[in-house]
């Protein structure tokens, strides 16, 4: 998924050069939050994309908090997470 939102931000970005249609924000977004985060990131570092709208920025961030959350909780043990049980 990640390759898939990287390769979209890169035609975002020719398709914003070329001043042609362009991919909707909630597009990238969406696929950031289907699991593309970390392609959404790299894509707009390397493609420089999109790092100047602050709103899209802090969406971005949002979603991959959301992720690490998410992450958090499924790969580690819940009671361990859980230090206000004392039994």
């Amino acid at each position: 998924m990640s390759v898939i939102t990287f390769v979209t931000f890169g035609i975002d970005k020719f398709l914003a050069l070329k001043s042609l249609r362009r991919i909707s924000e909630k597009r990238l977004h969406t696929l950031s939050l289907l699991g593309g985060f970390v392609g959404a990131l790299f894509g707009m570092a390397f493609f420089r994309h999109k790092v100047s709208k602050k709103e899209f920025y802090l969406k971005e961030l949002a979603i991959i908090f959301i992720w690490i959350i998410w992450l958090v909780f499924y790969f580690l043990d819940y009671n361990r997470l859980n230090f206000l049980d004392v039994g």
